[in-house]
């Protein structure tokens, strides 16, 4: 596993003359270095392997974690899908409603990595039962809130999204299976 060193180190590590701390800065504000730094105390902290990228030429996540995640001439299927060479990743036509998956597919959706800061929904886990539902433009940043906010889950899993559908499913699986911690107190 990849350690955190500080976001000056990686800088000599990576250019013969590092940019400045002011420079260092603002790409991470930009978010030009991926994956993004993380702040701890006054101090950023960013992967060894952490990659600068100009703006305008970083590709999507899915495409950097996945490059042949999907072909050109890929045909819808019944259900308005488009097939993939990761089935977990579903895209949507707009004017198809995503169908709420049972159970166990969703145990069997991929765990929540530091790969997964994509957007879309993510299922919290304590043992085998569902406890939480939401969704996110970056789902592992979420959860880690989520654990410092004290949740008590063992385990997450997520599906991909476009940005603008993530509320309107996460709604319908919050609806369909009424997790433990997504009910408030009123009831």
């Amino acid at each position: 596993m990849s350690k955190l060193i500080p976001l000056s180190m990686w800088a000599k590590r990576r250019y013969e003359n590092p940019p400045s701390s002011r420079t260092l800065r603002r790409w991470t504000h930009e978010q030009r270095i991926d994956p993004m730094p993380e702040k701890h105390g006054r101090a950023y902290y960013v992967l060894e392997h952490a990659a600068y990228w100009e703006p305008g030429t970083k590709p999507r996540l899915i495409d950097r974690v996945f490059p042949n995640w999907r072909e050109e001439d890929d045909e819808e299927d019944a259900d308005g899908y488009l097939p993939s060479k990761t089935p977990w990743v579903l895209q949507i036509r707009e004017d198809r409603k995503h169908k709420v998956l049972p159970l166990d597919q969703l145990r069997g959706l991929p765990e929540v990595t530091l790969a997964t800061a994509w957007s879309g929904v993510y299922f919290l886990w304590r043992k085998a039962e569902l406890v939480y539902v939401g969704e996110a433009v970056n789902i592992y940043r979420r959860i880690r809130e989520h654990r410092w906010e004290g949740k008590r889950f063992t385990r997450a899993t997520s599906m991909y999204f476009q940005p603008k559908s993530t509320m309107e499913v996460e709604a319908r699986y919050v609806a369909h299976y009424r997790p433990r911690l997504n009910r408030t107190r009123q009831g």
